[in-house]
């Protein structure tokens, strides 16, 4: 397996049809997480790769390529210029300073102490505890634990909008 991975980054014409590949998403992804996708994409096709398909290996890493590289942009419009960016009311490019996201800290915290049940949203976002470990914790089951964050983070959402 190693050997045929070593193999296949070493062949120019595998590197070149993968570069092709992304080269589309240049406009959209950075060099890294284009450099990351060729090679999430290589390793797929090396494991999965099956010649009695009668397909070149450069076309099935092609789709392989382009596949890493809309997953790519899908996460980063979810996680990085979507929907939690901008959860709080802030826009998280603004902060400069600590002084500011202290500020910022302070008020998430009174927000916090005015919930009904602020010990679960401290064990998890402060306390980083998984929904597991808090349902343990205070002997409840998983989705309480589970609906009780969402409808505090709900509540907090709705009275700083």
């Amino acid at each position: 397996m190693e050997l045929k991975l070593k193999k296949v980054l070493e062949d120019q014409d595998v590197m070149n049809a993968a570069n092709y590949a992304a080269s589309g998403y240049s406009s959209s992804l950075t060099k890294d997480e284009i450099e990351n996708c060729i090679y999430n994409a290589i390793w797929c096709a090396v494991n999965k790769f099956d010649e009695s398909r009668k397909v070149k290996f450069t076309t099935y890493l092609h789709k392989g390529v382009r596949l890493q590289c809309q997953k790519r942009l899908k996460f980063n419009k979810k996680y990085k210029t979507g929907q939690y960016e901008n959860f709080f009311g802030y826009n998280d490019r603004r902060i400069d300073n600590s002084s500011y996201i202290q500020e910022l800290e302070l008020e998430m915290k009174d927000e916090i102490e005015n919930c009904e049940d602020p010990d679960i949203l401290y064990d998890r976002f402060y306390n980083n505890m998984t929904l597991s470990e808090i349902a343990i914790k205070k002997n409840t089951s998983y989705e309480t634990v589970r609906n009780r964050i969402n409808k505090n983070l709900k509540l907090i959402k709705n009275r700083i909008s």
